[in-house]
């Protein structure tokens, strides 16, 4: 619904390029570029995970893919963001937008975001992204997380006009544990060009070989501890197979991942990679035998979307958010978080290679139906013309 009339503000404490940050960097800015299209939207962010010769000069506007997009200055934590530019720049401007829409819950923007939307009866729309699974809740510092839940975030999260999850497990969830029922689903979205195989050349950053790949963070939740020891029976069996990890370090986990690898005398095996972006990603998801993400929690799980994408069958555990589409569409396997099922879901994919040309078929019409970016955009672009209708 095209209005170029309306003004939204989205507020994200990291923002693209920031690519460190994993997937929903890739996702909210794809999100946005589409809305952009048709609709006045203006990005306040921070220069976190930001390097320096990408060029970005702090708390100053930058255009990328024509967007205005302020990347404000913070100091210590910079998963917390704590920036007095930001803070001073909402409770100046948010008086000139129709809708506030606010990604993330732990960090400072959020806070100072909220703070101003209140200040000046202004609606706002939060998506938390996975931040407040239960599951998540239990890691890291609970205490901490309770205390700023209870007397910080729930507040805000209650006076939002609506709040957005990925997925129906996570609203689900979510509601459920926190009492909250201002939620609506609309999945992350995607650009669903077709790959040829044929097309992709193999990655030159690796070995010439068959492997499993995953391919995200290296954190805790991500299950990456089940997948290795999981592998570690499989190549007993499979003696030619290797497991590529592909991504960036998260708290520190790489070293403990590869701790595992030569505890397990994998180290000839388990090839890591660092983070790949761009045609190096595209390779690894062509050419991997699957692709496998068993998370213990997930909100969504875009890079099983880019690996189906790409024709790349694959293995998820029933604690990612889209598992449930995975099921319906009959577009790959879903396992429990337990090294006996990620091990089966495995062994499914490799020594049943006819039923993965169906697998790849619907997982290809699943992108289509549910995933593709502009009937994705075009889902928010009504839920905005609502809020703001209702709003006035």
């Amino acid at each position: 619904m095209e209005n170029k009339t309306h003004r939204i503000l989205h507020v994200s404490p990291s923002y693209f390029p920031a690519h460190s940050f994993g997937g929903p960097i890739q996702s909210v800015h794809l999100l946005n570029s589409e809305i952009s299209k048709c609709t006045n939207l203006e990005i306040y962010t921070t220069n976190a995970g930001l390097a320096k010769d990408q060029n970005i000069t702090p708390n100053s506007k930058t255009l990328i893919n024509t967007i205005p997009i302020t990347y404000f200055s913070f100091w210590g934590y910079q998963h917390f963001n704590f920036s007095i530019p930001i803070l001073i720049a909402l409770f100046k401007n948010v008086r000139n937008f129709d809708l506030i829409h606010i990604t993330a819950v732990w960090n400072f923007p959020v806070l100072a975001a909220t703070l101003a939307c209140r200040y000046y009866k202004k609606p706002y729309i939060i998506s938390p992204r996975g931040t407040i699974y239960p599951e998540t809740m239990a890691m890291g510092s609970v205490s901490f997380k309770s205390w700023y839940l209870k007397y910080l975030a729930l507040p805000f999260l209650k006076k939002a006009k609506a709040i957005h999850y990925t997925a129906e497990d996570e609203m689900q969830k979510v509601q459920q544990y926190l009492g909250l029922n201002n939620g609506f689903v609309i999945a992350n979205g995607v650009e669903a060009i077709k790959i040829k195989k044929s097309e992709i050349s193999f990655p030159s950053f690796i070995p010439n070989c068959t492997y499993l790949l995953f391919l995200g963070r290296i954190d805790a939740k991500k299950g990456l501890d089940l997948l290795i020891n999981a592998f570690a029976d499989l190549s007993q069996k499979y003696t030619q197979l290797q497991l590529v990890v592909a991504g960036p370090d998260s708290n520190g986990y790489l070293q403990t991942m590869q701790n595992l690898v030569n505890q397990l005398g994998l180290q000839q095996k388990v090839i890591f990679t660092g983070q790949v972006l761009g045609l190096s990603k595209t390779q690894l998801y062509t050419h991997a035998k699957a692709f496998v993400l068993s998370s213990y929690s997930e909100n969504f799980g875009m890079a099983v979307v880019e690996a189906m994408i790409c024709g790349c069958p694959v293995v998820i555990s029933d604690q990612v958010g889209i598992y449930k589409d995975i099921l319906q569409y009959k577009a790959g396997i879903v396992t429990k978080t337990t090294v006996e099922s990620v091990k089966k879901g495995i062994i499914e994919i490799l020594d049943n290679t006819d039923n993965n040309k169906t697998y790849i078929e619907n997982a290809t019409r699943l992108v289509s139906e549910k995933y593709e970016i502009s009937k994705v955009a075009a889902d928010f672009l009504k839920l905005y013309q609502t809020i703001i209708s209702n709003n006035k």
